[in-house]
């Protein structure tokens, strides 16, 4: 999808991006491409929160240092 031109910045009814759902999966590898493709890091979901915060909720240690 991102080769074809999706929103990096495409957000749910909760304001969770495409970051905040690969650190909370722990996708290391998604983030890294939608990271290298220009995303925001620290985008905010309608509680406040960052995709680190949810890295850290998931205790996904990569994704916590790549964050």
């Amino acid at each position: 999808l991102l080769d074809k031109g999706a929103d990096l910045e495409a957000a749910d009814e909760e304001k969770w991006r495409p970051l905040h759902f690969a650190a909370y999966q722990g996708r290391l590898s998604l983030a890294r491409r939608l990271v290298d493709s220009g995303c925001e890091l620290e985008p905010l979901s309608d509680e406040g929160k960052t995709p680190f915060y949810y890295a850290l909720d998931g205790n996904h240690s990569e994704m916590i240092q790549f964050l």
